[in-house]
């Protein structure tokens, strides 16, 4: 598997490109783009941290889970790099989906300040993390 790669370039896209200047088509434009190149990247690593089945249990009755053997503090980091990515993904989601929306009707100001809002929120789902448990 290739997961610290494609989290390699995941992460790489993320933090890559430059502020997006408010008043500029061709910088939201070029924004939508990271958001659609990102945006894929994050899905398959969402699939790749979460919960895998490994087969079947030698009757063939249960699924068998690829990380029971994880240590509990394994299992724990697992966990929150999993939340993390589908924190990412659902900001990423809706940026992607906004993007379309105004590129079909980029004269739209109101589409203009969603996709504005809706990649703002997927910059700040970058550097999101959840709260420790207590």
């Amino acid at each position: 598997m290739h997961l610290p790669r494609l989290l390699f370039a995941a992460m790489s896209l993320l933090s890559s490109s430059a502020v997006l200047a408010a008043d500029s088509g061709k910088a939201l434009l070029k924004e939508c783009e990271r958001v659609s190149s990102v945006y894929p990247l994050l899905m398959m690593a969402v699939m790749l941290e979460g919960p895998m089945n490994c087969g079947l249990s030698d009757d063939g009755s249960d699924p068998v889970d690829c990380a029971a053997n994880e240590t509990p503090t394994e299992k724990v980091a697992h966990a929150r790099r999993f939340a993390i990515r589908q924190h990412q993904e659902a900001a990423y989601e809706k940026a992607d989906k906004a993007c379309g929306a105004w590129k079909a009707n980029q004269e739209n100001e109101g589409l203009r300040q969603a996709v504005l809002s809706a990649i703002a929120d997927a910059r700040a789902a970058d550097t999101w993390r959840p709260q420790p448990a207590q």
